[in-house]
């Protein structure tokens, strides 16, 4: 796009309007690529397949985890301090043995202590969201495993420097992290600490491609990328919601736009305490990009932490229920409500997506990817970004960078975090994109 062309005043076409085609054949590609790259990768090394895989939580991620590597042929140990826990997996679990290679009970082990884990060839924690939690497992089980074994934590958002020195040996260690739902979600960002062994990546890049996911490999930092481009979409949410917007309003402009569910049913899915941790990880490395709101922490000290409790921004019959509003939610949120706002659907949308695109400006910008390709592949098969938009960058190089730029520039009053980066203000000056 040149530079001369004169901006989008009105951002309805390109938000509602994507070359499908194109979107769903660039999305193809971006699977076929990263798996055949992936392939010619390994096809040269030496690593081998882990075939006793340790999982350490049994919840929901833990589940999911436990379900990839069982439906791959693996053998798996799952441990969890709680036996409600494990009853629940093992219960979700036996509902798909139907698809696995071999009878549940000749994959599947339990563990109630940590000892079960030593014949693990590769271990993942997979525990809620918690610096200390995670640091103290991996503590008490990482001695315990034979030399050569892979240790990986399923963390979201804590970088892996902070808990790479609680392993029994560091270089062994790396970043596994699976999006949820597991089972419909095939990015997995695998990521090296400073310390990891370069044969121990490529034995967690295998183990990927074993599992039949496709790997985003991701420098380490705060968030990594698939949450770095997450939690802006849903900062901006909770931002509109105090500026009076319509919660159902919301969600219905993320879902015209294309994303699977709204941010708020993705609070409700994700746990909204997992959510607040994952947004104070992130507040702290980047506290210009959060619009500071007390509406999760206030949601979470009343146990309305999503589809779990039956209650969160909506509320559920059941955890497998579809979300109703909940008439009890206004009364709460009357405290933190400020002046109303007036948005269309489209300017709903352009307030989430936009901020996913800034942050991915900025990833691209400390080099945490190697490709523009890999922001894709984070979006499309990370966070359900919509296949017929091809990818947050592909998207953005259909609407250009100056239409971008343009828009931005009547959204800075609301924060630096609307700010265009040095990179999007260089590709709208050159007349340039993303891929080229």
């Amino acid at each position: 796009m040149s530079d001369l062309e004169p901006p989008l005043a009105d951002p309805r076409l390109a938000l509602a309007a994507p070359d499908a085609a194109a979107g769903e054949r660039h999305a193809a590609q971006l699977q076929t690529h990263a798996r055949s790259t992936l392939a010619e990768r390994l096809a040269g090394s030496a690593t081998t397949r882990r075939r006793a895989v340790g999982i350490c939580g049994a919840g929901l991620m833990g589940t999911g985890i436990a379900q990839a590597a069982l439906q791959a042929g693996l053998h798996v140990t799952l441990y969890d301090a709680a036996a409600d826990a494990l009853d629940r997996a093992h219960q979700t679990l036996a509902r798909s043995a139907a698809s696995l290679p071999a009878p549940l009970q000749d994959m599947l082990q339990r563990a109630a202590t940590p000892e079960s884990l030593a014949q693990c060839d590769l271990l993942i924690e997979s525990v809620v969201e918690n610096r200390e939690l995670k640091r103290q497992l991996l503590g008490q089980v990482t001695p315990r495993l034979s030399a050569t074994a892979l240790v990986a934590t399923n963390t979201s958002t804590i970088p892996l420097a902070q808990l790479a020195d609680a392993v029994a040996c560091p270089a062994r260690f790396c970043g596994l992290h699976f999006c949820y739902p597991v089972a419909d979600r095939l990015a997995v960002e695998v990521v090296p600490a400073a310390c990891t062994d370069p044969g121990v990546l490529a034995a967690a890049l295998r183990f990927v491609f074993d599992v039949g996911k496709v790997p985003v490999l991701v420098r380490d930092s705060p968030g990594f990328v698939i949450n770095r481009l997450l939690l802006p979409y849903l900062n901006e949410a909770l931002d509109m919601l105090c500026e009076r917007v319509d919660l159902l309003a919301i969600d219905r402009a993320a879902r015209a736009f294309g994303m699977q569910w709204g941010p708020f049913e993705t609070f409700d899915m994700i746990g909204l305490d997992t959510a607040m941790r994952a947004g104070r990880t992130l507040w702290e490395a980047f506290p210009d990009r959060i619009a500071l709101t007390p509406v999760l922490p206030k949601l979470v000290k009343l146990g309305r932490l999503g589809r779990k409790a039956g209650r969160g921004f909506y509320s559920y019959a059941d955890p497998l229920s579809r979300g109703a509003p909940d008439p009890t939610l206004a009364a709460i949120l009357t405290p933190y409500l400020r002046r109303q706002a007036f948005l269309d659907e489209s300017a709903i949308a352009a307030r989430l997506v936009l901020p996913m695109l800034l942050e991915a400006t900025r990833v691209l910008e400390e080099g945490l990817v190697g490709h523009p390709r890999d922001i894709d592949v984070a979006s499309v098969f990370g966070l359900a970004f919509p296949r017929a938009r091809g990818g947050l960058l592909h998207w953005a190089d259909h609407v250009g960078a100056a239409r971008i730029v343009a828009w931005l520039s009547a959204l800075e009053p609301l924060g630096t975090r609307l700010r265009p980066t040095p990179l999007l203000q260089s590709l709208a000056a050159a007349g340039r994109s993303f891929y080229h």
